[in-house]
């Protein structure tokens, strides 16, 4: 059976910090056995992506199975917009070459063939 946390019990509407999830860490159990939990979004109108994403790293880094349940179409959202970003390949940029003037002459010149 899964322990269900009513996130309404310990934020208020707006989530939107960071560190919100240290209230979390402090004060629930997280040590049951097989740690399967159901977070209770309602009446959550709000969560910032910082929290969003301070949220999915904490439940993975405690290896928690977890469901996430009652949440409005913005906290939807900006749980997809995390998660979409921590799947998603780093962006890989070329190198660029750098070219170098001894003068201002030698920069109009370049400029001049472009």
């Amino acid at each position: 059976m899964k322990k269900i946390i009513n996130i309404k019990d310990y934020y208020p509407a707006f989530i939107s910090s960071r560190k919100s999830i240290s209230i979390l860490k402090n004060q629930v159990d997280f040590s049951i056995k097989g740690k399967d939990i159901t977070f209770d979004f309602s009446k959550i109108t709000f969560i910032s992506r910082s929290f969003a994403h301070e949220f999915i790293k904490f439940t993975k880094t405690n290896n928690l199975n977890i469901d996430i349940i009652n949440t409005n179409i913005n906290v939807s959202a900006m749980f997809s917009a995390v998660r979409k970003t921590e799947t998603s390949n780093r962006r890989k940029f070329e190198d660029v070459p750098v070219t170098t003037f001894k003068n201002k002459a030698e920069l109009n010149s370049f400029f001049a063939t472009i």
